[in-house]
Parts: structure tokens; C-alpha cells; sequence
């Protein structure tokens, strides 16, 4: 199957873009151009054509943004061609069939692709410099089972993991620097018992030796014991002392104090609790008499404010107003009511009368606009120009009926254009045809074969005469004539039923010819139509007979501009009959607002009478209803003044006579306890002062009470300590005795001994339960004739795990050497092929591909000396050169199952340096005999070094 011509509609920077037949026929085939100018887009646009355009990402999509879409032609070994047709973001595919029938997908991959996938084909036979480079997609399934699945007999994976389990069975038997494994352990452990062995066979001398050691021990344990006792005993009767040293120093101290207290007693507290009761109510009172006389200075202070307040008051309401004229002033709610009345209706009437104003300002300034907007509507309206001769209704029509003309016009001579082609495609059918019949007409079998043979066994029987010789030749060569004949029937049979069947599709054919001629020709006949109605439609929008389709988009918005000016026409047209309409309103308003003004003027001068009358009938100042009201809450506010000033004149009489009553008493309590008197201003100040000599008092009494009661509780304390009457005793004596320091001194020297006697008791405890476990063991020990016993068992587990170990590692060996032979010998036929590639490529650096036994899915080269190398550490232009050998061993392999494929390389060499570039082109050279070989790249080097090397190649520049 191969490539035998394309059209590219559009797709990325494509468009309508063909190559011919004869573009295909060079060995191989090179399409160059620089960058960009849409070498991989046309493989891509291959790809997608079999595929399908969604497997190649964003490069379907047109650079003017319409849908994907072309054709490729396949040709297969009978010469039959095959038009695969792919359109639509969808990419909706159709395949014709050399007889004229319609396929899709499912003819295309199996009868066209021989069942290839996309990732094969991508990985394989359409190769770009990306795809050469990743490694991990030669992995994928539908590739690697090719390369690692080309039978080699035996299974490698099961000898891998047969050498695998031996390697590992003898590393966790023994490792010379391990410690885990199960040698290793048993000899540590034969080592163990052999020592345990020679230390129990010198037990019965060291059992006296310990008897001995034991008894010191516990004696010197007796006498630490015994020692550590008397040292607790006299630590307790030390921190009795320092707890109690504490509270004792407080009760001398307490009792001294105490004495001192009852010795300052005097005559005076008797005095003070006779005059207890008194000083206590009028202490109780000193805040209510300080409270008051505090009130009468405000009360004083208020007075003399409300009378200022009541002068600056009468003085507001003016002259000869004053306290007997305003209390009995007529202030009640009616006249409020009145006054307030008369002020809404004077308010209502003014309201009125600013509306009036306000509506005949407002008039008169709408109306004046109201006439300039006129003027400015006529002046636009005078503006605009007058019809031309054809209406913009026709001129739409006409524009939009060109349109349409030129959009049919260009798909027509799109169809005309696929129906010449077709035409084209159909004459080079007939003509394979009309050779398909010639060379039928010649495979026809001639007839005189068979009476050759005849005429032979008739020879023979008329020489050899009437004997069974002769009928055997007779009958032989008549038989002989018989099956050729029918042979050569059936033969031509066959021929004459193919040539009919070729002459009903050389017919089929002469009938789709004179069907699309017939189409061609009504399809030039409305072409001649269109042309016929585009020029009447260029005449009546008078435009040239050559215009383009820029100038009819010109004409288009031209129309849109005018179509605009009439329909802001139509507006000022409406809205100058609108605004005329409102000027003759607003006239209408303005004359009655003028009548409603002077109506309101009139309600106000009559309003103004009628308050004045009122005003003499009260006997009130000739003010407005507003001032009038001011007025009326000066006067009210005024009276309340006055009322406030007599209240306050009497409150401060009361607050007087209580402060006089309240300093005589205080001044009796203090001549009795012969004090100095005092007057008002300092009376708080004695009330103090006799407060605080009832307090001291109490606290002096309080305090010795206290005492008391605390001697007693530290003599309560101190006997808790003691422990007894007589403990108490011996404790006070001591306390007089000695001092805290002395105390502390002796406690630091009993807790120091006891901390050495609790280490050294310590010690002799472990000392001994050492010992005695000692003692039990050696009382109770069968260990020795164990211990050989075990040494015997463990010599034997150790000489059975050796023989398993040999076996490990002899098995091993013999698995490591069938390895490397099966490596060396049983590799697939793809990695075969690929290492008659790899040595002309790498100019004879490796000269093998292989994969190892046990890892199927990597892959390593191999040196002319033997050293292997993998393919993960090999430099970027080594490993593209292994790849680019793995791929085209793969495409041969493939096609020697199903059937060759086009092989497409797009610039996979421009990592080669000069020597390894022509090794790769000659390997090139060597598959085009058996694939068609499409070359993309833009490197003029590589084009001249294929031109050397292979002078049958064709190029397209692009």
C-alpha cells in the first residue's frame, strides 16, 4: 500500500494544496522547505486523513479558522486506487473504491491499513524527531509486542527468575560480611557455646569463693541498717526544732507586745465609751450635713441664677413687662391653637402664591426651550440630502442577491473543478481497464495443446502397432489431451467471466462519464446564468463590470450608513412634532398659572385683615401669627422662672435650719470629752475627728484580743510539734538552747552521711542478690552437658545449610553461562534486523541490539569488543540512531506479516554528524526497495547527500 497523490483543503497553513501522482513515484520521495512552511503539518495532515485530525492536537486547526478537510489517494500491489476523503471538525471519512462504492472506517484499517493502529503507525511508519526520542512509547503495548514478542522457544522471563531465586536462596544462606543470614548466625552461635562451654567447667571452686563473699556482705549490711536508724531518729527531732523555731520567735515576740499595750491602757477609753452612741449617729449624719450644706451653696447659687433668668426674660418681652403682668397672663393651649391656625393658614397662602411663581418661571423657561430645540430640529433636518433614483429597500436586495450570486458562482467552479478531476480520475481507470482487458485477451490458454498430446498417443499407437504398448500409449495420450483440455476450459472460463466482468465496469464507467459530463455542462450553463444576472445587478448599482468582492463589502456598508441617516431622519421628524406639541401645552399652562397667582395675592391681603382684628380683641402686640408664637413661649417660659425661683427661696430656708441644729449637738459631744467647738465651715471636720477616736480605740482593743488569741494558738502548734506536755518541754528547753545555724549545721551533716550509708547499701544489695543468684545457678546447673548437646545440633544444622549453599551457588553458575549463550543466540528477529542497521549508522561503534534476559522491556548496544552499553546511557545522537534502526527494522518486520506501509521520517538526522549521516542515508537507500519512503527537511545538506547517494529520489520545495 502506498501513497499515490493528495489535495489539501485546509488544514493549519494549507490550503488548496495537491500533489500529483507523479510527486510519488521517486525512491524516495523528499519534501524540503524551511521551517514553518508546512513540512510536519503535511504529515500530520496524513495521519489525520487515516486516523483522524483529533489524535494531532491543535494542527488541524485552519489559520482562517474554517473546518479541517482533504483527500489522500492509496494505490495497493494490484494497482487499484483508493480515494480516502476526511472533512469536518468531526472528521467525518469516506472511502471511494476504484468501482465507485462508498466506505468508512472500519474498510479503511482493515482491508487498506491491515488492521495497524494509530500508535504503530505514529511509532513506526511515521516518525518525527519528538516521537524518535521517547523511549517510553516503544514500551507501549501494540509496539513492544513486536519488538520482545517475535517467538524465541523458551520463556527468558522464567530463566530470569530461575537465576534470581538461586542468586537470592544462596545470598540467605551465607554472605562472607553478613550477620543475618543462616551460616553466618550458626557459626556465631557454635562460637557462643564453645566459650559457655570452658566457663561452666570451672564452677565448684568459685561456689566457696561466693559463700565467703556472701557473708561479709550481709554483715556489713547489718551495721548500714542499723547505723541509717539512729541517723533518722535524730533527723526527726532536728526538723522538729527548725519547724518549731518559727513559731516560737513569734510567740516571745507576741508577748512582749502584749504587754506593752495593756501597760498604755488609760482612763480615756472609758470616757469615749460613755460618749459612744452620740458620736456614732453623728457620724452616721456627717455626710447627710455635709450633703446639705453643700445644697444650700447651690440652692444659693440656682437663686441667683433664676432671678438673672427672670430680669433678662421680662427684658425679651419687652418694656413694662414684669412679674405681676406676666403671672396672670391668659397662656392657655386655645390660644396656642389659635395662633398656630392663623400661622398655617398665612404659610398655605404664601406656598401657594411661590408655586404660582415658580410654575410661571418654570413655563416660560420650557416654552423658550422648547422653541430653540425647533430651530434646532429644522436646521438638522434641512441638512440631510434627497433620495437618489433607486430606493434602499431595491439597493438591499440588489446588494444582497450579488452576494449570493458570487457565493454560488465560487462553489460551483469549486464542484466544476471536483467533477474535471473526477473525470480525470475516471479516464485513468478506463485506460487501466482497456490494459486489464488486453492482457486478459492474452492469458487465454490456445486450444491446439491438447491435440498436440493427442496427436502424439496416436503417433505412438500407429508405430507400435495393435499390442497392449500401443493402447497404453494411445490411451495416455488421450487422457493426457482430455485433462488439458478441460484444464485450459476452465482456464479461459475463468478469463472470459473476468473480461465480462471488467467489461461491465468499463461500461459502468462510460455511464458515470456521460453523467458527469452531462453535470459539467448544466453546471457551465448556470454559471453562464449567474454571470448573465451579475452584470444586470452591477448595472442598476452601477457599479464596474470588474468590481471585487472588496468593493461590494464597501457598498454593503455604505448601504448600512445610509440606512442610518434615514432612520436619525424619521427620529428628528417625530421628535420635531413631539416638541411642537409640548410648546403648545406649556402656553396653555403658563396663562393659567399667571390667573392662579393673582387669586392667591388676593386670599393673602384678606388673611392679613382678619389677624390684625384678632390680635386687638386679645390685647396682644400687633406681631405674625410666627412671632406671635415666640412670643407666647417667651411669656410661658417667663412664668415658669418665677414659679421655680419662690420654690427655690423656700428649699434653701429648711437646708439652714437642719445644718444649725446638727452643729449645736456636735459641739455638746465635744465639750464633754473636752474638745475645742467649731462653727459650720469646720463642723465635718470635728465629726472626724471624733469618729476617729472611737476607731482607734476599737482597734487597740481588737488587737489585743488578737494576740491573746494567737499566743494560744502557737502554744497549740508547738504542742502538735512536740508531740506531748513533756516533748513540749524538752523542745522549749532546747529552742533556748541553741540557735537555728547550730540546727542547720548538724542536718546538713546527717542528710551527707546518710547519702554516702544509701550508696553504700545500695551497692552491698546488688552485691549480694548478684551473688545469690550466682549461687542458684551453680547450686542447680545442668547448663554444661546442655551446651555441649547443643554444639552437636548446631554442627549439624551448620553442615546441612553448607550443602544447600553449594547446591545455590553450582546451579547459579550453570543458569549464569545458559544466559549468556541465550543472549548471545536466541534474541528476536526485530532486534536482528536492527543490528544490521545499527553498525553502517554508528560507523561501526556497536554492531548489536539486544535485550537481557530478565528485562524484556529495556534495551542495550553492544561494542565490536563486547562491552554493552544501555540505551539510557547512551549521548542524544547515539541514542536517535538506535531508535531510528529499532523503527525501520520494526516497518520491515510488520510488513513481512501483513504488507508494506509508507514509511515518513521528518528530519529524524539532524543530530548525525557527517560520517553517521551517509551510513543512515545508505540504510535509507536499502529499505526504499521495499517501502515508500516520504523524507521532510529543511537542512540543504541532507537533500544534497540524498541526491548523491540516491539519484531515483524525487523533491517537492515547499
Amino acid at each position: 500500500m502506498k501513497l499515490a497523490g493528495l489535495h489539501v483543503q485546509n488544514y493549519g497553513v494549507l490550503q488548496d494544496f495537491t500533489l500529483e501522482r507523479e510527486c510519488f513515484c521517486g525512491a524516495p520521495m523528499i519534501i524540503y522547505g524551511p521551517n514553518e512552511a508546512g513540512k510536519s503539518t503535511l504529515m500530520s495532515f496524513i495521519r489525520g486523513i487515516l486516523f483522524g485530525f483529533k489524535g494531532e492536537g491543535r494542527k488541524p486547526v485552519p489559520v482562517d479558522g474554517a473546518a479541517p478537510g482533504g483527500w489522500i489517494y492509496l494505490e495497493d500491489s494490484a494497482g487499484q486506487v483508493f480515494r480516502v476523503q476526511r472533512s469536518g471538525k468531526r472528521g467525518k471519512l469516506v472511502v471511494e473504491l476504484p468501482g465507485g462504492e462508498k466506505e468508512g472506517e472500519g474498510y479503511l484499517k482493515n482491508n487498506l491499513l491491515g488492521g495497524v493502529s494509530p500508535v504503530l503507525f505514529k511509532n513506526v511508519f511515521s516518525v518525527g524527531i519528538d516521537e524518535l526520542r521517547k523511549m517510553e512509547d516503544l514500551k507501549k503495548e501494540e509496539v513492544s509486542a513486536h519488538i520482545y514478542g517475535a517467538g524465541t522457544g523458551i520463556n527468558p522471563d522464567r530463566l530470569a527468575r530461575a537465576a534470581s531465586y538461586l542468586q537470592n536462596g544462596a545470598r540467605d544462606l551465607y554472605n562472607p560480611r553478613g550477620r543475618k543470614q543462616v551460616i553466618n548466625q550458626l557459626l556465631d552461635n557454635i562460637k557462643e557455646t564453645e566459650r559457655k562451654i570452658r566457663q561452666l567447667e570451672r564452677e565448684p571452686a568459685r561456689y566457696r569463693e561466693l559463700k565467703e563473699d556472701l557473708s561479709g556482705l550481709e554483715e556489713k549490711q547489718k551495721n548500714l541498717n542499723r547505723r541509717q536508724k539512729e541517723l533518722q531518729q535524730r533527723k526527726k527531732q532536728l526538723e522538729s526544732l527548725l519547724n518549731a523555731r518559727g513559731p516560737w520567735l513569734k510567740m516571745q515576740n507576741t508577748r512582749a507586745r502584749l504587754d506593752d499595750i495593756q501597760a498604755k491602757s488609760t482612763a480615756a477609753g472609758n470616757e469615749i465609751e460613755s460618749q459612744r452612741a452620740a458620736i456614732k449617729a453623728l457620724g452616721s449624719e456627717k455626710n447627710l450635713f455635709l450633703e446639705k450644706k453643700q445644697k444650700i451653696s447651690e440652692e444659693e447659687a440656682r437663686l441667683e441664677q433664676l432671678e438673672a433668668q427672670v430680669k433678662e426674660q421680662l427684658a425679651d418681652l419687652g418694656p413694662g413687662w414684669d412679674e405681676e403682668k406676666v403671672l396672670p397672663l391668659d397662656l392657655f393651649l386655645a390660644l396656642y391653637r389659635q395662633v398656630e391656625g392663623y400661622e398655617e393658614k398665612f404659610s398655605k397662602c404664601r406656598e401657594n402664591i411661590n408655586q404660582a411663581e415658580q410654575h410661571v418661571k418654570y413655563c416660560s423657561r420650557d416654552a423658550a426651550a422648547c422653541k430653540k430645540d425647533l430651530g434646532d430640529i429644522d436646521k438638522k433636518l434641512d441638512a440631510f440630502a434627497a433620495k437618489g433614483d433607486i430606493s434602499l429597500q431595491e439597493k438591499e436586495s440588489a446588494l444582497e442577491e450579488l452576494n449570493g450570486i458570487l457565493q454560488e458562482r465560487e462553489r460551483l467552479q469549486t464542484v466544476l473543478h471536483g467533477d474535471r478531476q473526477r473525470s480525470d480520475d475516471l479516464n485513468s481507470r478506463k485506460e487501466f481497464i482497456e490494459r486489464s482487458l488486453e492482457d486478459l485477451q492474452n492469458s487465454r490458454k490456445p486450444a491446439w495443446t491438447c491435440l498436440f498430446f493427442a496427436a502424439v498417443g496416436g503417433a505412438a499407437f500407429y508405430v507400435l502397432g495393435f499390442n497392449p504398448a500401443g493402447f497404453i500409449s494411445f490411451a495416455g495420450g488421450a487422457v493426457l489431451a482430455l485433462v488439458l483440455g478441460l484444464r485450459c476450459k476452465k482456464w479461459n472460463d475463468a478469463v472470459s467471466a473476468r473480461q465480462e466482468q471488467v467489461r461491465e465496469e468499463r461500461k459502468k464507467i462510460s455511464r458515470e462519464q456521460e453523467q458527469l459530463e452531462h453535470a459539467v455542462g448544466n453546471k457551465e450553463e448556470d454559471l453562464n446564468n449567474i454571470e448573465y444576472r451579475k452584470q444586470e445587478l452591477t448595472c442598476k448599482l452601477d457599479f464596474s463590470p470588474g468590481f471585487t468582492r472588496e468593493e461590494l463589502n464597501h457598498a454593503r456598508r455604505e448601504l448600512e450608513r445610509e440606512k442610518r441617516k434615514q432612520l436619525e431622519k424619521e427620529q428628528l421628524e417625530n421628535q420635531k412634532e413631539k416638541t411642537r406639541k409640548v410648546l403648545e401645552q406649556l402656553q396653555n399652562e403658563l396663562k393659567c398659572a399667571g390667573e392662579k397667582q393673582e387669586e392667591c395675592m388676593e386670599e393673602l391681603n384678606q388673611l392679613n385683615s382678619e389677624w390684625q382684628n384678632f390680635c386687638r380683641e386679645k390685647g396682644l402686640p400687633q406681631l405674625g401669627p410666627r412671632d406671635m408664637t415666640a412670643f407666647l413661649n417667651l411669656a410661658g417660659k417667663a412664668r415658669e422662672t418665677i414659679n421655680k425661683m419662690k420654690l427655690c427661696r423656700e428649699e434653701k430656708s429648711r437646708l439652714e435650719e437642719y445644718v444649725n441644729n446638727y452643729v449645736q449637738r456636735l459641739n455638746s459631744t465635744a465639750a464633754a470629752l473636752q474638745k475645742e467647738t467649731t462653727g459650720i465651715e469646720n463642723a465635718g471636720e470635728l465629726a472626724a475627728v471624733l469618729e476617729k477616736l472611737v476607731e482607734e480605740h476599737d482597734e487597740v482593743m481588737n488587737t489585743q484580743k488578737q494576740l491573746q488569741d494567737w499566743l494560744e494558738e502557737t502554744r497549740e502548734h508547738l504542742l502538735s510539734i512536740a508531740g506531748g506536755a513533756g516533748a513540749l518541754d524538752k523542745l522549749l528547753a532546747e529552742l533556748d538552747q541553741t540557735s537555728r545555724e547550730e540546727n542547720n549545721e548538724e542536718m546538713d551533716d546527717i542528710n551527707e552521711e546518710l547519702k554516702k550509708s544509701g550508696e553504700h547499701l545500695e551497692q552491698l544489695n546488688k552485691d549480694i542478690a548478684e551473688k545469690n543468684v550466682e549461687l542458684r545457678e551453680l547450686e542447680n546447673s545442668e547448663e554444661l552437658s546442655r551446651a555441649r548437646q547443643q554444639k552437636v545440633v548446631l554442627e549439624e544444622q551448620l553442615a546441612y545449610s553448607v550443602r544447600q549453599w553449594r547446591v545455590y551457588t553450582l546451579c547459579s553458575a550453570l543458569l549464569s553461562a545458559a544466559r549468556q549463550k541465550y543472549e548471545r543466540e536466541r534474541q528476536p528477529s526485530v532486534l536482528k534486523k536492527a543490528s544490521l542497521y545499527i553498525e553502517p549508522v554508528t560507523g561501526g561503534r556497536y554492531n548489536r541490539v539486544i535485550t537481557p534476559v530478565g528485562a524484556p522491556d529495556q534495551l542495550e548496544v553492544e561494542q565490536p569488543a563486547g562491552e554493552r552499553v544501555k540505551a539510557g546511557d547512551l549521548s542524544r545522537g547515539a541514542a536517535n540512531q538506535l531508535y531510528l534502526s529499532l523503527r525501520l527494522s520494526l516497518a520491515r518486520h510488520y510488513s513481512s506479516t501483513v504488507w508494506p506501509l509508507p514509511v515518513m521520517l521528518d528530519d529524524v538526522m539532524v543530530d548525525f554528524d557527517p560520517g553517521r549521516l551517509a551510513g543512515a542515508v545508505n540504510i535509507l537507500k536499502k529499505i526504499t526497495p521495499h517501502h515508500q519512503v516520504l523524507f521532510f527537511t529543511c537542512h540543504k545538506h541532507v537533500l544534497d547527500l540524498i541526491a548523491e547517494v540516491i539519484p531515483e529520489y524525487t523533491c517537492v520545495s515547499l
